[in-house]
């Protein structure tokens, strides 16, 4: 009977442990970074001529990477994928990967800003999507989309030029563009900054699950991007909010990313780190090599856990405590899985004061 009570008691507590328990967010890091970090880049870009595999037939740029390089970053999101619990994808779904390919060619250009490691650091890698949409088509997703919504470009435009197309054909998913695609105005339950926002309707009343694939960089006007802004921002048309997106209310910018968030939560999280970006992001900063891929379901820990890899403290930053304070994710008892943070962490340097805006607007405490 001692037993038997001690067994029970074992169990109990074994349960409350669990159903207390924060939510877990995975880190991987690949110790191969001439593989993973350099063997995706341009070829000759200052040739101007259009170049990439024959599909692609002359008529834009298009990065190349090798089949290993590829091969290994699929690994890493699969291990990424398992230890955070699972994709949360079933047959019949369709599924929305909210990617970012904020940089317009034409931009970078402008800015000079055209090494490899330095596009890469401004956007989501293709092959991190490839192997979250490889995933999801395993675990019998109906529909796949891709989508993205540059605040000075077109949307399939900028996936093209970044490597997008490729993976899109061979798992079947469309590339979506954000910014030509229909939208309809919703409300957030709880609104903060704005009662009403025009978002696509393919994501709001299609999609039922939503995978936020952000990069992992600072930013002037947040501190820091992740897949909080990448889902909420991103998702806005510029022919609605203009270029770039001004329409939306910059000086609440952490209120506007509560709102779109609420109004089509994520369902799962992943944060591209193969590149980081450090000082003026998100598209004028300085790479750093990380090969790293994390994710998690709760999108406000996985955030937490970037910002805190990037060297820098969660509380200051206002759109992940909003968020939290919203019920959209926890800070809190975060479970890291795989490799620990002290490990994998690099101190990035922030946004240089001079460029940097208010700190209200982002309820930003400290640029730290």
């Amino acid at each position: 009977m001692k037993k038997t009570l001690t067994i029970v008691a074992l169990a109990i507590f074994t349960w409350v442990t669990a159903a207390m328990a924060g939510p877990t967010v995975a880190i991987v890091k690949s110790n191969n970074h001439e593989l993973v970090g350099n063997s995706w880049q341009f070829k000759d870009l200052w040739t101007m001529l259009p170049q990439g595999p024959p599909w692609a037939k002359g008529k834009y740029w298009y990065p190349v990477w090798s089949r290993k390089s590829e091969l290994e970053i699929e690994k890493m999101v699969r291990k990424a994928v398992n230890l955070a619990g699972g994709l949360p994808v079933e047959k019949g779904d369709v599924v929305w990967i909210k990617t970012n390919a904020v940089a317009s060619f034409n931009l970078l250009l402008g800015t000079g800003k055209t090494k490899n490691s330095e596009i890469q650091s401004y956007n989501t890698d293709p092959r991190i999507v490839r192997a979250i949409a490889l995933i999801a088509k395993e675990q019998g997703a109906k529909k796949i989309y891709i989508a993205e919504g540059p605040p000075d470009a077109d949307g399939i435009a900028n996936m093209k030029t970044y490597g997008y197309e490729g993976p899109a054909r061979e798992v079947g998913a469309v590339l979506f563009d954000i910014n030509a695609g229909r939208y309809e105005w919703y409300k957030p339950e709880r609104p903060l900054a704005l009662k009403e926002y025009a978002l696509p309707v393919v994501m709001v009343e299609q999609a039922n699950k939503i995978i936020s694939v952000s990069p992992m960089k600072t930013h002037y006007l947040t501190g820091i991007t992740g897949t909080l802004k990448n889902q909420s921002i991103g998702s806005a048309p510029n022919r609605v909010y203009g270029i770039p997106k001004v329409g939306l209310p910059h000086n609440q910018i952490s209120e506007v990313i509560c709102d779109i968030v609420s109004i089509k939560k994520i369902d799962f999280a992943v944060i591209s780190g193969i590149w980081g970006c450090e000082g003026h992001g998100p598209t004028k900063g300085d790479p750093v090599s990380m090969d790293l891929v994390i994710a998690g379901e709760d999108p406000v820990a996985v955030d937490t856990v970037e910002t805190m890899v990037m060297g820098f403290k969660p509380e200051n930053y206002g759109h992940i405590v909003l968020a939290e304070q919203m019920g959209l994710g926890t800070m809190k008892d975060i479970n890291v899985v795989g490799d620990p943070i002290e490990k994998v962490m690099k101190k990035f340097k922030p946004c240089p004061p001079e460029l940097r805006a208010p700190s209200a607007w982002g309820r930003v405490r400290a640029w730290e």
